[in-house]
């Protein structure tokens, strides 16, 4: 059935450690892959929640995260026609992880102290551990090819190990999976009905180097290590959707790094893992920019391949069209592709040139770097960000989902802004969001809607740092989710001193229980002057069985504008404004409210009351006033604290600006506005000074 090459006198096998000249490995330091090993089953109910989870880890992180799926215990035991899709490997996998439940999940076979005493856990647990392990440095880098004989049905799998730091371990040991995708069969699940014909990816056919791997020694600075194996493929199982994983561990439990490419592609039936090189990631890749301005980000190239080879760049973007970009790559200049020949880890410079059009956006550009002699060499990337003319941010969170379904529900806000908020709108994730800030490029930037849903953490100890700083520059906040208070306040949640901080003295609230089914109205409180006259709305249960809407309370300052049921006691929104920052915290996801009406007029009347377009009768100043109103076009304003104001803009009622024009000494002699190039209706003035702000609701009849 198998044919396997191992390194062992015993089978008498072709091996080769260090004996020939590296070809495909890179030999400087590179950080650590994730290797996420899945205990599954086909009846298993929450297993294809678990399997959407790793999908979602590894989509976030394009070539670092390795997915393999082990099919294993009394959940992966067939009856009656089930598919069989157990290994003989899977047994002693799961008892050296504890595994205890399913689906779990090993990352890296590493123990996380924060999340349990086992290397096993639970795929709300997974991005969190993931996230530890991509940024650290690996002491030893991997790269493979492969290739399928069809007539003998042989794979052949070369892989090279390179060691750039000393291992702390005698022995490490190299592990080769052949995995296979598609296979379609039987899957139990809760969420969406028993599949008959379930699509299983990732999953485990052969460890090629048995157990627990192909002793490597020595381990130490400098080491390069050659193996080829060969592997006879089973003829039921189809080579063209099959995947070759490779990954060394220190001891059998602890993986350092790991990578993976299909097992057959391309013209010669090869596939291959190879490093071609790098993209520097630069100190700065997110930037503030100017119309018509070029932003400039500077960066380096290298290649690991031998000799002088030829690389293909190009540029991409999701820009507006009247934005532009362009690179230099060793002074040769390219507006969007071109080929430059590199020299053997010799870097040249590299300058990405980004210019902002007219049309506010917050746009991400892509350059790539692949190999022409080696085209199925997984090419590498780096992205760089401009903001320019964004007045409000959507972000989306970035911790994992509670119960691992892969959820997208950016389109309730971005629908919304469709509707409201002009042109001036933009959406990122809160890793992005963190580099913005700290790059300082959120000027003229006034509000972020903070989309946390249902994940875990609802927040990371950067991103809330990030965010009480744009506060504490006068930036305003709306944040929903239905387990945020319950994350950080509870205890059994991922809270911590910098997040405890941000919930206590920013968000300006109080955890009072987490929630259930029962609370299932969502309702405004009619007392409330910004908020009080929004429809209800019923409270679905959108997370698969999982409705823990978070009962909160009001901390010092703040209002209570929502609730369950129109139940006082049930606070379920608040809202907060100490003249710096304005808050407004809602403890369900908006995504659960059923009425689609009023979850858009949360959005809409939060977006309002932070540009000033509403306001609470008592915030405005009673000392000055518009006339006439209504009017027919001209408007002027009077009062005796005029002279401490300083600008006066202009909104429809969409919330678009229309006009915006300085106070100086003459304006009480002249019209402060004039709308008579624009249609009759409803519009709103906003007069502003230091830390006052008085809006007015004009008529425009002509």
């Amino acid at each position: 059935m198998k044919r396997v090459l191992f390194c062992s006198a015993l089978l008498g096998i072709f091996c080769m450690t260090g004996l020939l000249a590296q070809t495909i490995v890179v030999t400087a330091p590179q950080h650590k892959n994730v290797v996420l090993e899945e205990f599954t089953g086909i009846n298993c109910g929450y297993c294809p929640q678990g399997h959407a989870v790793a999908q979602a880890i590894s989509d976030a992180n394009p070539g670092r995260v390795v997915l393999v799926n082990i099919h294993q215990g009394s959940f992966a035991a067939p009856t009656g026609t089930e598919p069989d899709y157990r290994t003989i490997f899977g047994d002693s996998l799961a008892l050296q992880a504890n595994v205890t439940g399913y689906p779990n999940g090993t990352i890296n076979r590493h123990v996380f102290p924060e999340i349990g005493a086992s290397t096993a856990m639970g795929r709300g647990s997974w991005n969190v551990a993931a996230q530890q392990i991509l940024p650290e440095q690996s002491p030893v880098n991997i790269g493979f090819t492969s290739a399928f004989d069809s007539a003998s049905r042989v794979l052949t799998v070369k892989v090279e190990a390179y060691y750039t730091a000393n291992s702390p371990a005698v022995d490490n040991y190299l592990n080769v999976a052949l995995l296979e995708n598609h296979v379609h069969g039987f899957q139990e699940d809760y969420a969406n009905g028993n599949q008959p014909n379930y699509d299983h990816k990732h999953m485990l056919r052969w460890f090629i180097t048995g157990q627990w791997g192909d002793q490597i020694n020595p381990c130490t600075q400098g080491s390069l290590v050659t193996r080829v194996y060969n592997y006879t493929v089973p003829a039921a199982w189809n080579v063209d959707s099959c995947d070759v994983a490779v990954y060394i561990t220190e001891s059998h439990n602890e993986i350092y790094t790991g990578v993976m490419a299909q097992a057959k592609g391309g013209s010669n039936n090869g596939a291959t893992a190879m490093y071609i090189g790098t993209i520097a990631e630069p100190t700065t890749f997110v930037a503030h920019g100017t119309v018509s301005q070029a932003t400039l980000f500077n960066t380096t190239v290298t290649s690991s391949l031998t000799g002088t080879e030829s690389f293909a760049f190009s540029l991409t973007s999701n820009a507006p069209n009247d934005w532009s970009g362009s690179f230099t790559v060793g002074g040769n200049n390219f507006t969007d592709t071109g080929t430059v020949s590199l020299v053997n880890y010799t870097p040249l410079d590299v300058t990405v040139s980004i210019t902002p059009g007219a049309t506010p956006a917050f746009a991400t550009y892509t350059l790539t770097m692949s190999s022409v002699s080696n085209p199925a060499a997984p090419p590498k990337t780096q992205n760089f960000y401009v903001i320019y003319g964004i007045t409000d941010l959507i972000v989306d969170g970035t911790g994992g989902w509670g119960n691992g379904l892969d959820y997208n529900f950016d389109s309730t806000f971005t629908s919304a802004f469709q509707n409201f908020g002009g042109n001036t709108y933009a959406l990122t994730d809160a890793d992005i969001m963190v580099k913005a800030f700290t790059a300082n490029a959120f000027a003229g930037l006034e509000n972020i809607y903070l989309n946390i849903a249902w994940r875990f953490p609802s927040l990371s100890d950067d991103q809330a740092t990030a965010v009480m700083g744009f506060m504490n520059g006068g930036g305003n906040i709306f944040i929903c989710g239905q387990d945020i208070g319950w994350d950080i306040k509870s205890g059994s949640g991922y809270g911590t001193t910098v997040t405890t901080n941000f919930y206590d003295n920013y968000l300006h609230a109080t955890w009072s229980a987490d929630g259930s089914a029962t609370n299932s109205q969502f309702t405004a409180i009619t007392s409330d002057p910004i908020f009080g006259s929004l429809s209800s709305s019923g409270i679905v249960d959108v997370f698969n069985g999982n409705i823990y809407p978070d009962q909160i309370g009001t901390g010092t300052g703040a209002i209570a504008i929502f609730n369950y049921n129109s139940n006082a006691s049930l606070i379920s929104g608040i809202r907060f404004d100490n003249q710096i920052y304005k808050v407004v915290y809602i403890a369900v996801d908006m995504e659960m409210l059923s009425d689609f009406a009023a979850k858009n007029n949360i959005l809409k009347t939060t977006y309002q009351w932070f540009h000033g377009l509403v306001n609470i009768p008592e915030e405005q100043d009673a000392s000055i006033s518009l006339y006439p109103n209504p009017g027919n076009g001209k408007f002027f304003i009077s009062g005796s604290k005029i002279s401490s104001f300083k600008s006066v803009d202009v909104f429809s009622i969409t919330g678009d600006l229309v006009m915006s024009r300085k106070i100086d000494n003459s304006f009480i002699s002249e019209p402060i506005i004039d709308l008579g190039q624009y249609a009759d209706g409803l519009y709103f003035v906003k007069v502003s000074g230091d830390n006052q702000v008085s809006t007015f609701k004009v008529t425009l009849a002509k």
